[in-house]
């Protein structure tokens, strides 16, 4: 289907530098009360964010060693790809220090002033990006989204400023689906 002026069609594993998953630590002393914040499916909410009140910590030695490569930075966009699919967040500086379990996708993107995250995040939520992944996921006890899956998926792009009015009309629409359910 033709694009409009100005838009891309490309692979996200073209604009990202990363597209990996996480690790669970095998030993269970690695857990603690506080130290570095270990996500896990039940930690995205429906609004894109992160609940830390039921999160759990590993110890600093843990995440700099075992779960090194998992290690989360601002702006990361995160997926569930195990179990639960497609619930997603985006990754705020207030946030971290994070790191994930292996049922959580994260995208890091090559340059966040060309292509917004948050672009990138409602665009993988649309309902037919949505659908596409989970008519694809591997199905066995448990459904999963592979990283090629999510690495091929062709994203539209348009120009940064119409990547952010798309923005301001979704953040508009879904704050006022928010107050509508918040008065139910």
């Amino acid at each position: 289907q033709d694009l409009p002026k100005g838009w891309i069609k490309i692979k996200l594993q073209k604009i990202s530098k990363v597209i990996s998953k996480g690790t669970t630590p095998k030993d269970k002393n690695c857990y603690t009360d506080n130290g570095i914040g270990f996500l896990r499916i039940e930690n995205l909410t429906s609004d894109f964010s992160i609940d830390k009140s039921t999160i759990k910590y590993v110890t600093k030695e843990t995440n700099d060693s075992f779960l090194n490569r998992s290690i989360l930075e601002a702006n990361d966009i995160l997926i569930t790809i195990s179990g639960t699919l497609g619930k997603m967040a985006i990754i705020n500086e207030r946030d971290l220090p994070l790191n994930t379990n292996q049922a959580i996708c994260f995208i890091r993107l090559i340059n966040d002033n060309f292509i917004n995250p948050k672009y990138i995040l409602y665009f993988l939520q649309s309902n037919t990006i949505n659908k596409e992944l989970k008519r694809q996921a591997k199905v066995t006890a448990i459904p999963n989204l592979t990283l090629e899956m999510i690495k091929d998926t062709e994203i539209s792009i348009p120009p940064v400023l119409e990547q952010k009015l798309i923005i301001k009309q979704i953040d508009f629409y879904l704050d006022k689906l928010n107050k509508i359910k918040d008065s139910l």
